[in-house]
């Protein structure tokens, strides 16, 4: 290997390593294009029911690592910015959308039929709906 392939090669290992997620950092702006400075809170917010403030921001100087927004679509978490973790992407927001769910077979369902090798899907279409769940996802 002659030494110009040699020195390309290096300067390309340092353009590819500098900021990558893993990374020590302070602010956003010390990460790559697509992360965020992960600076996980101290106390772990589980409610917003009277959050005070300084719970959501953590104190000036700790340090984080460069770790990944999570893109439109995917999933996410009301609470991720309170807890210091990169939430959605810029121009998104974690949104709770209606969740489809499937019936499942309780064992009231059971008792009320004499022999489980009788349970179908006409049986099933019969019961009431579940009440259906809800997730959260990065959405425009």
């Amino acid at each position: 290997m002659d030494l110009t392939s040699l020195l390309l090669t290096v300067a390309c290992m340092v353009a590819v390593s500098y900021a990558t997620v893993g990374d020590t950092c302070s602010y956003d702006v010390e990460c790559d294009q697509g992360e965020c400075c992960q600076i996980l809170s101290r106390i772990m917010v589980v409610s917003k029911k009277r959050q005070p403030d300084w719970m959501t921001t953590p104190p000036g100087g700790t340090r984080g690592t460069c770790q990944l927004y999570q893109t439109e679509g995917h999933s996410c978490d009301s609470l991720d910015v309170a807890n210091g973790y990169c939430s959605c992407e810029p121009g998104t927001q974690c949104t709770e959308v209606e969740k489809a769910t499937t019936p499942t077979i309780t064992e009231q369902d059971r008792s009320l039929n004499e022999d489980d090798s009788k349970l179908t899907t006409p049986y099933l279409a019969r019961r009431s709906p579940v009440k259906p769940g809800y997730s959260w996802i990065c959405m425009a």
